[in-house]
């Protein structure tokens, strides 16, 4: 399959790789017999070829297991930090300092 020509202008201009998903938007001047413009006025309309929807949905990153996981290693990290210094503390007090 050969690449669009969109795809070549895409890769040639910006350096980057063809995206899994491009949208193309185009300008499209209609003639003035199909609206009134104003004068002094911009107009900005807009036009859809399609009436798709694109439903998108996310899913968890952290079940359950996951975050009890992690809970109980930053536990684990500050039980560690307080034994530690219990037994500098009791190591000080023995010898006197």
């Amino acid at each position: 399959m050969n690449p669009s020509r969109s795809d070549l202008l895409l890769a040639s201009t910006s350096g980057c790789q063809k995206p899994c998903t491009h949208t193309d938007y185009g300008i499209y001047t209609l003639p003035d017999f199909l609206y009134e413009p104003l004068s002094n006025a911009s107009d900005f309309l807009v036009y859809w070829n399609t009436m798709d929807v694109i439903h998108s949905s996310e899913d968890l990153l952290y079940d359950t297991s996951s975050i009890v996981a992690a809970v109980g290693g930053s536990l684990g990290l500050f039980l560690g930090f307080s034994c530690y210094d219990l037994a500098k503390r009791g190591i000080s007090m023995a010898l006197g300092q």
